[in-house]
């Protein structure tokens, strides 16, 4: 059975194997003998739902000239982003539901980009807001 890890504010089923580690900033989540590691922050918003605006807003930055996808997964819908960077890439997702804003981003290097994919994908599919 897969292990789970629950926030104050959001839950994640860990796909087979994967440890996690949490920290004052962020839950940082490994794959097992993987060079990658996935780390989710949040922040709730106190006056009113997180908007598009508003993801626009905080990932303002890091979006310079990078094609933006939207994405919807069964629990939040956002924006996503693909690059590289030196010899590593980067994925990375704004994601919102109710007044609940989840950061996350997954790298690796560039040679073992394909080898975690699903897995990556298929635990921010499985974000759980708590409450919204």
């Amino acid at each position: 059975m897969n292990a789970g890890f629950e926030s104050a504010w959001w839950k994640a089923q860990l796909p087979e194997n994967w440890t996690a580690e949490e920290d004052d900033v962020c839950v940082t989540f490994r794959p097992p003998d993987s060079s990658g590691a996935v780390q989710v922050s949040a922040a709730n918003k106190d006056n009113g739902d997180i908007t598009d605006d508003d993801l626009t807003e905080f990932a303002s930055e890091r979006l310079a000239q990078r094609p933006v996808e939207h994405v919807t997964t069964p629990n939040l819908q956002g924006i996503y982003v693909e690059y590289v960077d030196g010899d590593r890439v980067w994925r990375e997702w704004w994601l919102r539901r109710g007044h609940l804003l989840l950061y996350v981003t997954y790298n690796v290097d560039k040679q073992s980009r394909e080898v975690d994919r699903l897995a990556v994908d298929t635990f921010v599919k499985g974000l759980q807001p708590l409450h919204t």
